[in-house]
């Protein structure tokens, strides 16, 4: 309709949809409905969908209307029953380009008309230089009755400037009154997300010579949820009465930004007195800030037992001291260390003061993504999970996976080592050979201590020769190459190994043997990070090496002319050193990483055990116990963008592990030995398998 055009009736319905987009340069204004009075019985329905879209980017500002009238009068009504979206953007750099954006408007609603919602209005208003205003429904002088049993969310944004989201928005200036009218009433059975504005209505006879006439208030009943962000502030110019069931929101943002709730007549909690304090994404604070007068009423009719108030702060507690007028909130700040430590995860020192810098606002707005992601967390694992993403990409895992990874190549040679001592096979194994082992490695790490796991897939080959130098000593030469995928916390890391080793096998006796081997590696690893509250991933290439000594004592016992039992006692000791590295892709939050290294000692028992099948196959196992002295790795990282330095500890590996496979060696009618083998490493919340294949050929 035109929007100087009366009417008496304008249903959409339930299947109808309304669609307005404006896009401009110098304005832009979208209307769903627009009309004008509604008088007598007059009624407009949505009980479908209402869209309206303005979009501006050079000069003025941009207006976007779902439903907009003039005057109400008599019983005339606006009703909706469906879904009424509105948004106004504006992105403008110069002048006072604003946004608004409005759900239902309508210019005054006398006494005995009503603007009613049981559906869903939804409204966002954002500008970068000018204003931004959303209102879920606005009136001016409102005599009459506005009811929500529906929801109502709105949401405003400005770079430059204010911002304003109200739900509700009544009272204001009747010019063309003949009397003082009663007060109207907001009625809320439902769900607003923005403030309520129930302003003072001023009504002035312009008939003749706009005279003032006087005022009257407007009063608030809420049996539903109401609640208040930091961009505006609930004010009731009448009474407000929360009735049960109802409660109050407010969003805290800073000791000078929070959602309030001001009653100029008297506020009634007798039957309710339910209060959530909610954490804004930007929200900072020092410790002790004191938030005045979160409510106020000038007369405050209080609960038997004052007001009920909760928070979903996890780093902050708020404090709340009650008076005869409403409260005040005091924040104390949480110790970081004391929240995380109940998902488990301890912090570092360094850690911590991080942590608690950026929440006390000692950070630069760049890092406001990582502060909302803080603030938003639902429990303390969330904001583990949060807190490990912005740190080193699982710290440590790269030198255990590296590790994991060496251990195909070692399993393989300790494996060759005990076939040259002619264990359960015959002289054919004591010759001059040459070998190859491809191998598929699994390992899996449980999530621990607040910090994630991650899984590790590995491919690799062995490739060896080695023969005898004399009648008790035999040794050998291998060279090794692998590929790991290492995925967990949002981290994938690539690592691709090239290992030599040098072993021997000194035969003590006709059945004992020590074996030993000296293994270098050379790593490169490829890591990308996902910064998860940022959306962005934060890539980087580093090198690394890594050095492992073993030694090995066996004793063959032979049980019976085709069985056998193998007791062996192991020392391993492994050096893997990582350098350092600087991120990109992920600014403010790219890390540099600095050089790193561990060692740890592996401690072995193991009985083994042979079958000889018939003259060619031979049925392998083993099963054994182990105590390993690696620590709890950890990274030392400064954030390039500001400089700080912290240091992030990993998942500290269980020290002791049990060992054990199985396997069949098979000698074709060629002497071409067949080696198929299945091993695996458990420790507390890690798995590690492997599944070989080794090729054998004399010569």
């Amino acid at each position: 309709t035109d929007a100087d055009d009366d009417i008496a009736a304008l249903t959409n319905a339930a299947s109808g949809v309304i669609a307005a987009y404006a896009e401009g340069d110098t304005s832009a204004s979208a209307y769903g409905i627009t009309a004008g009075s509604l008088s007598g019985s007059a009624s407009l329905v949505n009980d479908g969908s209402i869209q309206a879209v303005a979009v501006n980017h050079f000069e003025s500002s941009a207006y976007a209307y779902g439903i907009s009238t003039g005057e109400l009068t008599g019983t005339a009504s606006i009703a909706n029953n469906g879904k009424i979206m509105v948004g106004a953007f504006n992105s403008a750099q110069t002048g006072d380009d604003s946004a608004y954006a409005y759900g239902i408007q309508s210019y005054i609603v006398d006494a005995g008309t009503s603007i009613t919602n049981a559906g869903v209005i939804r409204v966002q208003a954002a500008a970068d230089q000018g204003s931004a205003s959303a209102y879920g429904i606005r009136t001016n002088a409102m005599s009459g009755t506005i009811e929500n049993s529906g929801t109502i969310d709105v949401a405003a944004s400005s770079v430059a400037e204010a911002a304003y989201a109200y739900g509700i928005y009544a009272g204001g200036t009747d010019p063309y009154a003949t009397s003082v009218a009663a007060a109207g009433s907001i009625v809320n059975t439902g769900t607003i997300n923005g403030a309520v504005y129930a302003g003072a209505n001023y009504f002035y006879n312009c008939f003749s010579g706009c005279g003032y006439l006087g005022s009257s208030n407007i009063n608030v009943t809420n049996s539903g949820s109401i609640k208040t962000f930091a961009e505006a502030d609930s004010y009731v110019s009448g009474n407000y009465t929360q009735q049960a069931g109802g409660s109050l929101g407010f969003v805290l943002r800073n000791v000078d930004d929070y959602g309030q709730l001001y009653v100029s007549g008297t506020a009634d909690f007798t039957a309710s007195n339910t209060v959530k304090l909610h954490v804004d994404p930007k929200a900072v604070f020092a410790n002790g800030d004191v938030l005045n007068d979160i409510i106020y009423a000038n007369t405050l009719t209080a609960h038997a037992d004052g007001f009920a108030v909760s928070d979903d702060a996890l780093f902050w507690n708020f404090q709340v001291t009650e008076d005869a007028y409403g409260f005040d909130v005091t924040v104390k700040a949480v110790d970081p260390d004391s929240v995380l430590a109940s998902a488990g995860m301890t912090l570092t020192d360094s850690q911590s003061s991080l942590l608690s810098g950026l929440l006390s606002g000692q950070a630069p707005a760049s890092f406001d993504p990582l502060l909302a992601a803080l603030n938003g967390a639902d429990s303390a694992s969330e904001a583990a999970k949060i807190v490990e993403s912005f740190g080193p990409a699982l710290a440590g895992a790269a030198g255990y996976a590296t590790r994991v990874a060496g251990a195909g190549a070692s399993n393989a040679i300790s494996a060759r080592m005990g076939e040259t001592r002619g264990a359960a096979s015959g002289d054919a194994f004591t010759k001059n050979a040459v070998w190859i082992k491809p191998f598929l490695g699994m390992a899996s790490q449980d999530d621990t201590n607040g910090l994630s796991g991650y899984d590790v897939d590995t491919t690799g080959f062995v490739i060896g020769i080695d023969g005898d130098l004399n009648d008790n000593t035999r040794v050998g030469v291998a060279v090794a190459s692998a590929q790991s995928d290492l995925e967990g916390g949002g981290v994938n890391l690539d690592i691709d190994t090239t290992q030599f080793t040098l072993y021997g096998s000194y035969a003590l006796g006709a059945a004992t043997s020590l074996d030993v081997d000296l293994s270098y590696g050379a790593n490169g690893y490829d890591s990308r990070r996902r910064v998860s509250f940022a959306g962005s991933t934060a890539v980087a290439d580093y090198d690394g090496t890594q050095l492992a000594l073993g030694a090995a004592f066996s004793h063959r016992i032979a049980m019976s002319d085709k069985a056998a039992l193998v007791p062996s006692l192991s020392v391993r000791y492994s050096k893997v050193e990582l350098d350092g590295y600087s991120e990109t892709g992920a600014a403010p939050f790219n890390l540099t990483v600095a050089d790193s290294d561990d060692d740890a000692i592996l401690a072995l028992a193991k009985a083994g055990y042979e079958l000889t099948l018939n003259n060619k196959g031979v049925f392998l196992a083993n099963l054994g116990l182990g105590y390993d002295t690696v620590d709890q790795a950890s990274a030392t990282a400064t954030v390039t963008s500001v400089g700080q330095t912290f240091v992030a500890n990993g998942i500290e590996p269980d020290s002791t592990l049990i060992v054990g496979g199985i396997g069949y060696r098979y000698v074709t009618a060629k002497n071409l030995e067949i080696n198929a083998a299945y091993d695996l490493e458990s420790r507390s919340d890690f798995l590690g398998q492997t599944v070989s294949v080794k090729f054998r050929l004399p010569f």
